[in-house]
């Protein structure tokens, strides 16, 4: 009977409303909206419906030991209607039966405990008939119902979470003592509101009914809290038995992980931008999206350093359960598969007491041989039920570094480990597996994730880069206030040079600066008085800056060993960069102008070398240095015009290379032609920006199709080496590598002359000092040698003769070759000089007084070593073997040069 209308309790609405909440969290939204439409008929017929298919099954129980469950629960839902009206609360009091029956039905011996259960429940139920009739109108009686539905509900939720666990029949045996003494805790205090119920109904002191419940409240929360205690206790006792019966030791871990931590520590803000990176955000969040990521680089490129910044970042945002393991040489357990085993093992179960109490009775009280099979099964069963609630996902985010440096065998083993892991991250399973492996690439590893996720350091060179501006910025930073010291401000020497000056030296002045400080590696005198000369976008301009702009700045700049030309100190090009600066550079704007004055040098390059064009004046063009930009425009016209802000700025520079661009791409696309890539292949040359240029059909179509060259280049397996012509050739030239090789053949025969019309002997002497590594470039994209040259056709011949895999014959001449070049202790020889180079060169740049020369140098070396890098993974292909001995020695032929120019 209802209690019809009358005063409701509040606190009873309260207690219900909370038990409903906790409930309606625990369980997944299709159940819950199940239950919502479930009636107390539909759970008793689904009762009989089990009961027969028990009985079909030979497995027979007797049902009937609900009714009384049944017939309580409907007069206990009369009792509590006042309380549920306009609530969706009152069908969560039978429908979650129906669930657990169902589930519970597969496995006979779950399901008489929790039939048991349910019984003693109804147990308590009988009397609420009478006594709802009797005290219909006591808001005290509604407030101790309210208590018994909570009591109710609490007892599904912990049924339901027990039932719908990953891998529950596995479990059973080991985790119902643990679940049955939370049950006979809710019994209990089922048992004990029952009294309550009894005394509220006989006593006529409401005083004491609320002690009561009070006490009863404090008792409830310390059973609980004593229950929770108790199973710490039992966890903690049971995981320090599995570590001793493992014979697993984790400091060896953590002090690996502490040595290679502090190294960011010292230098902090250098591996944020790891953190940022796109494939590895998609990877840290707790989304089934990117379950695998492959961090790979070079030996010694930080990929370590950054992985524990990584596993740091994970733990803070305690998000997901975080599991790590470092590989390294230097501690040789560490590398054994069934140490790593171990180390997930121990990390995976540390967080869940149900997991802890699983592994101790399957390993420590069954005494079972520790195993690498045995060990591998522990490891999926854990992942496969790692969530404790079945409705939330939980996320384990598995960090495994220095893979390469365990063997072949063991590497196969551990992917294939790995590669079940991460099979568990279906949308049905409640545990999601998230891996990162952090290593050099290997044959094994090329060959199993060539097309998983991967983060290559050698492709992140922007980041990179400023990385070391950072690093480089806190080891320099004692040398910030040198100028300060000695009395010397960068504003007053600007202020000095500039009130000398007229508006025209004024502005070739700021371009020589925005040169030395944007250009995209440092350029000679030659260089940048060519491109000066082409900066204001005039093909036809016959007028060389003069020499005394150089004079003018040398407060600021400095002429370095190799010619080329660099700022003083690092703090000269910030504040070039800083709004205060009378001379204000902003880097936009610059590479604007470099632009407009690489494609103009291009333009003026196609002009002189046309057939009607004069071969005298031509020739006295090249003598008087005026294109003596064309190297550097041809090498990086393509990415000064893909950086620019040339279509959304409206600067005058900006318009100017929009035109001059216009221009060039006229030129190209009336003789170009297609490079022979695939379709799939195009679309991984395509450049984002490019979208800018989208609405400008004719640059757009220059640019791909010099992106395509550029793809289809950087993939040949082998240069197609060209004999070089004495003198220029009589065509005009189609393309930008006809016009190169037009301008090389001229300064060819222009070094071979002795005198020429309107050139001086000094000036001819010049010419053939400043030019004669011009004309012998190397072919290959993005070696340093397509810059600088060589001085004659021979050399060249031999070091492009490195880029391209060579062929060995015969079986003698292999093993010859394999012992030459590939022997342990000359390979380690090899690298250990390169290191000791590599620190004589560090060193030196740190106490040179040309600070911020060596910086840049410092810094272009890097750039170029990694995308020389870059450039023989192309051409070597598959041999590992070869490709790390030739890898090694160009990059001790890097630092050798570096030295050299470092020590001049």
């Amino acid at each position: 009977m209802s209690f019809g209308a009358g005063p409701i309790s509040l606190p009873g609405r309260r207690i219900i409303r909370e038990a409903f909440e906790e409930l309606q969290r625990t369980v997944s939204p299709p159940e819950a909206k199940d239950f919502q439409s479930t009636t107390l008929e539909d759970v008793q017929k689904a009762a009989l419906d089990i009961e027969n298919q028990l009985a079909a099954r030979k497995t027979l129980r007797n049902m009937r030991r609900l009714m009384p469950l049944f017939q309580g629960l409907e007069h206990y839902s009369q009792s509590i209607e006042v309380l549920c009206n306009g609530t969706p609360y009152l069908p969560w009091i039978w429908a979650p039966i129906k669930l657990i029956l169902t589930i519970a039905s597969d496995f006979v011996e779950a399901f008489e405990r929790i039939i048991a259960a349910y019984s003693q429940i109804a147990e308590s139920l009988p009397r609420m008939e009478i006594l709802s009739e009797a005290f219909s109108k006591r808001v005290e009686f509604q407030e101790t119902l309210a208590i018994f539905y909570s009591d109710i509900l609490t007892f599904h939720r912990h049924a339901y979470l027990f039932v719908r666990r990953s891998s529950w029949k596995i479990f059973f045996l080991t985790s119902w003592g643990r679940f049955q003494r939370r049950f006979d805790t809710i019994l209990a205090d089922i048992k004990a509101h029952e009294e309550l119920i009894d005394k509220t109904a006989n006593a006529v002191n409401i005083l004491e009914a609320s002690k009561m419940r009070e006490s009863l409240r404090d008792q409830r929360n310390e059973n609980l809290n004593d229950v929770a205690k108790q199973e710490d206790e039992d966890s903690i006792k049971q995981y320090q038995a599995i570590v001793g019966w493992l014979k697993m030791d984790d400091t060896d871990q953590q002090i690996i992980f502490d040595s290679i931590a502090s190294e960011a520590e010292k230098n902090e803000g250098t591996c944020d931008w790891i953190l940022k990176q796109p494939t590895l955000v998609s990877w840290m969040r707790t989304q089934s999206e990117t379950p695998f990521v492959w961090l790979q680089g070079n030996p010694g490129a930080g990929k370590s350093v950054l992985a524990t910044q990584i596993d740091t970042f994970l733990r803070t945002s305690h998000q997901s359960l975080v599991v790590r393991h470092f590989c390294t040489y230097s501690y040789e357990l560490s590398t054994q598969f069934d140490q790593i085993l171990r180390s997930l093992l121990l990390q995976l179960i540390r967080s869940n007491n149900d997991l802890i109490s699983y592994l101790y009775e399957e390993l420590v009280l069954a005494k079972q041989v520790v195993t690498i099979k045995s060990l591998s099964q522990l490891v999926r069963t854990i992942c496969e039920a790692i969530s404790p609630i079945p409705s939330k996902k939980k996320y384990v985010h598995i960090i495994l570094d220095g893979l390469d440096e365990c063997d072949t065998e063991k590497q196969g083993r551990i992917t294939n480990l790995l590669e079940t892991l991460i099979s568990f991250g279906s949308p049905t399973n409640s545990g999601i597996i998230k891996i990162l492996i952090s290593s050099r690439p290997t044959p094994l590893l090329l060959r199993k994730y060539r097309k998983r996720p991967s983060v290559s350091l050698t492709e992140e060179k922007s980041r990179i880069d400023e990385a070391i501006k950072n690093y480089a910025n806190q080891k320099l930073s004692l040398l910030s206030n040198r100028f300060l010291e000695l009395g010397i401000s960068y504003e007053r020497i600007l202020s000095q040079t500039i009130a000398r000056l007229d508006t025209r030296s004024l502005g070739r002045t700021k371009s020589l600066l925005g040169w030395i400080a944007f250009a995209r590696r440092p350029l000679t005198q030659t260089e940048c008085r060519s491109a000066i000369a082409f900066s204001e976008g005039v093909i036809e301009t016959s007028i060389m800056p003069p020499q005394y702009i150089f004079e003018m700045c040398m407060p600021l700049i400095q002429e370095n060993k190799d010619s080329t030309f660099s700022f003083i100190h690092v703090s000269v090009k910030e504040h070039l960069k800083s709004p205060e600066s009378t001379i204000a550079l902003i880097e936009a704007d610059a590479i604007c102008e470099h632009g407009v004055a690489s494609i103009t040098c291009l333009l003026a390059g196609f002009r002189i070398f046309d057939t009607t064009y004069d071969a005298s004046d031509r020739n006295l063009r090249i003598l008087r240095g005026l294109h003596g930009f064309h190297i550097y425009a041809t090498e990086y016209w393509l990415e000064d015009l893909l950086c620019s802000n040339a279509v959304a700025g409206g600067s005058k520079t900006a318009t100017l290379l929009c035109s001059t661009a216009k221009a060039l791409a006229d030129r190209l696309n009336s003789t170009s032609h297609s490079a022979g890539i695939s379709v799939q292949q195009e679309l991984g040359t395509l450049d984002d920006r490019l979208n800018i240029f989208a609405n400008q059909k004719a640059v757009y179509d220059m640019l791909r199709s010099a992106l395509r060259e550029r793809f289809a280049k950087a993939n040949s397996d082998q240069a197609k080496h060209e004999s070089f012509s004495a003198g220029p050739t009589r065509l005009a030239p189609r393309n930008l590598k006809d016009l190169l090789a037009s301008y090389q053949a001229s300064i060819r025969s222009l070094l071979l002359v002795s005198s020429f019309p309107g050139i001086t002997a000094e000036e001819l002497e010049k010419f053939k000092r400043d030019f004669r590594t011009a004309a012998f470039t190397c072919s290959f994209q993005n070696c340093p040698c397509a810059s600088i040259g060589f001085t004659d056709e021979k050399k060249l011949s031999e070091h492009e003769r490195r880029h391209v895999q060579r062929i060995i014959s015969s079986s003698r001449a292999l093993r010859a070759h394999m012992s030459k070049c590939h022997g342990t202790a000359q390979r380690i020889a090899e690298i250990t000089r390169i290191s000791t180079q590599i620190s004589g060169v560090t060193e030196h740049f740190q106490s040179s007084d040309n600070t911020d020369a060596a910086v840049q140098r410092l810094r272009h070396g890097f750039v170029e070593t990694a995308q020389q890098q870059q450039h023989q993974q192309q051409a070597w292909g598959s041999n590992s073997a070869l490709q790390d001995y030739e890898r090694q020695k160009v990059l001790l032929e890097q630092q050798k040069e570096k030295r050299r120019l470092a020590l001049l």
